[in-house]
């Protein structure tokens, strides 16, 4: 999802406008850009997570987060991901863009309280977050690709997944999501630099 650049907390969709002013998006929608013209079809992946793979294993381990607590960071499960390209492999459907995430946007300090909670990480504590200026990233909206490949994520949020883990059970609470905007905000990655990607469906 590091195409769509920051979007200011808008919620983004697989027609959202591209961010081309950073070098990391740029690469990446030219490989799309091959790719379309090859017949293939892409997927953009929200930050992909495990039990102990992703951004709350690097912040716990770390201590000190740089980041609004508060930004929202949009999450996808490795089994989702891997779910979602057979989906698209199977497709008769070509030359199209999906966007896979669970639709659940999570918070930093979010994604810490989960992990403290399922109980993998006992020497663990909250890390201190050092706030920076700045926008607040961007909410994912992938109902068309949801529609277009019959696909549901197994799991609907980080949170679920990492509280059943510790035995708990985690309630889901409304979140909002708007209908977009052209406004283009700045370069933020997420914080999930190398684990959010595209996979290029041939």
């Amino acid at each position: 999802t590091a195409v769509y650049g920051d979007s200011y907390g808008n919620t983004v969709n697989e027609e959202f406008r591209l961010d081309t002013r950073s070098l990391r998006a740029a690469r990446m929608i030219s490989a799309e850009e091959a790719i379309l013209e090859r017949d293939g079809s892409v997927i953009r992946l929200a930050g992909l997570y495990l039990d102990k793979r992703g951004p709350h294993t690097m912040w716990l381990n770390k201590g000190t987060v740089k980041g609004d607590p508060d930004g929202t960071i949009n999450m996808l499960h490795y089994e989702d991901a891997a779910s979602v390209c057979l989906k698209a492999l199977e497709s008769p459907l070509r030359n199209e863009i999906y966007l896979a995430s669970d639709d659940y946007p999570v918070s930093r300090r979010e994604i810490c309280e989960a992990a403290l909670v399922s109980g993998l990480f006992p020497d663990a504590s909250m890390p201190v977050f050092e706030e920076e200026a700045g926008p607040v990233t961007k909410k994912t909206d992938c109902k068309v690709t949801r529609e277009k490949l019959n696909w549901t994520p197994k799991y609907p949020s980080f949170q679920s997944f990492m509280y059943s883990l510790g035995g708990k059970e985690y309630v889901m609470k409304e979140k909002k999501v708007d209908d977009g905007s052209l406004f283009l905000g700045g370069l933020g990655d997420d914080d999930l630099d190398g684990l959010d990607m595209d996979f290029n469906i041939m």
